[in-house]
C-alpha cells in the first residue's frame, strides 16, 4: 500500500491552476489540463481545462477501485464518460482539436502486491527501488512536438532579433499543427476525445515489494531537474522531494524561471507552468 509522503500543486502564469491530483493508500494520479488554443470557454467556466481535469478525476475516482479490471480499460471508460459529459454542454458536436480542452497525466495503483501505472503525455513517474536504483518513466511523444514548436520560435528569435519569450505568435501555426495531431499515430495521445488513447498509454507493472517510493509530477515541476538542472538527476530530485519542504523546491524553481524571463538560457513555451508533485512511500508487509 501507499503512504502519502507529500502533495503539492501551484498555478503557473495562468489565472487558474489546471492541474488536478489525487492520492490515497491505494492509488494516485496527476492530470495536467490544456485549454483549447482558441480559448472558447465552452464550459462557461473560467477554464475549460480545469473543468475537464476535475471531471476526469471525479469519474476515475468512481471506477479505479475495481481491481479486476485493467487500468487501461478503466481509463478508456473514463475518457468516454468525461467526453460525453463535455459534449452535453454544447449544442454542436463538431469541434476542432484546437477548440477542445484536454489533459495529459499519470495514474498509478496498488493492486494487491503489484504496482500498476499508465501515462499519457508529459507527466513523469519516478520510481525509487529498495536497491537504491531510480528510474523515470514518461511518454516522450508530446515532448518531440513541443521541441518542434520551440525550434520554430528560436528560428523567429534569431531572424527578428527578439527574445524567444516574444515569439509566441510565430510559434502558433506549429502549435496548431501539433494540436491537430492529438490522438493520432502521427502525433501524441492524451485524455481527451478518443477512448482508444488509453490503449496507447505507457503502461507497466512492478512488484510492490521492490519499490520504496514513487513520485508523480507534471511537466511544470519536472523542469526542476530536466530543464533547469537544479539537481543532478531524477534520483536526487525524488530524494529532495521526500526529505525537504516542497515549497522550498518550488521557490527555487520559480526563482530560476524568473531569472530567465526571456527564455534565452532555458528555451520553453511559457515563463512558468502549473506545477504538481505527488510523493508516495511504499509500505509492504
Amino acid at each position: 500500500m501507499f503512504e502519502v509522503n507529500k502533495t503539492f500543486s501551484h498555478k503557473g502564469i495562468g489565472k487558474v491552476n489546471e492541474d488536478v491530483y489525487f492520492a490515497n493508500h491505494r492509488y494516485a494520479w496527476v492530470f495536467d489540463g490544456a485549454t483549447g488554443l482558441t480559448n472558447r470557454h465552452i464550459t462557461n467556466t473560467e477554464s475549460d481545462a480545469l473543468w475537464y481535469t476535475n471531471m476526469l478525476s471525479s469519474v476515475l475516482n468512481e471506477r479505479i477501485d475495481n481491481m479486476s479490471r485493467l487500468l487501461s480499460d478503466i481509463l478508456s471508460e473514463c475518457i468516454t464518460v468525461t467526453w460525453e459529459k463535455f459534449l452535453s454542454l454544447i449544442e454542436i458536436n463538431e469541434l476542432s482539436a484546437i477548440d477542445i480542452p484536454s489533459a495529459v497525466g499519470c495514474v498509478v495503483r496498488c493492486n494487491a502486491n503489484i504496482f500498476e501505472y499508465a501515462i499519457l503525455g508529459d507527466c513523469s513517474l519516478i520510481v525509487e527501488f529498495k536497491d537504491d536504483n531510480v528510474i523515470c518513466i514518461c511518454d516522450c511523444r508530446l515532448n518531440a512536438l513541443d521541441g518542434k514548436s520551440l525550434a520554430t520560435g528560436l528560428e523567429a528569435s534569431r531572424r527578428l532579433g527578439i527574445p524567444l519569450s516574444k515569439c509566441k505568435e510565430h510559434m502558433l501555426p506549429t502549435l496548431i499543427e501539433n494540436r491537430l495531431k492529438m490522438n493520432t499515430p502521427q502525433g501524441y495521445y492524451n485524455f481527451s476525445n478518443s477512448q482508444d488513447a488509453a490503449q496507447h498509454s505507457i503502461q507497466g507493472s512492478i512488484p510492490m515489494e521492490t519499490i520504496s517510493r514513487i513520485c508523480i509530477c507534471s511537466d511544470g515541476f519536472s523542469q526542476y531537474y530536466e530543464l533547469f538542472k537544479l539537481c543532478k538527476d531524477c534520483k536526487e530530485f525524488i530524494q529532495l522531494v521526500a526529505s525537504q519542504p516542497i515549497e522550498c523546491l518550488y521557490l527555487k524553481l520559480t526563482d530560476a524561471q524568473k531569472q530567465d524571463s526571456e527564455f534565452e538560457n532555458f528555451p520553453r513555451l511559457k515563463l512558468t507552468d502549473d506545477a504538481t508533485v505527488v510523493c508516495l512511500d511504499v509500505v509492504t508487509n
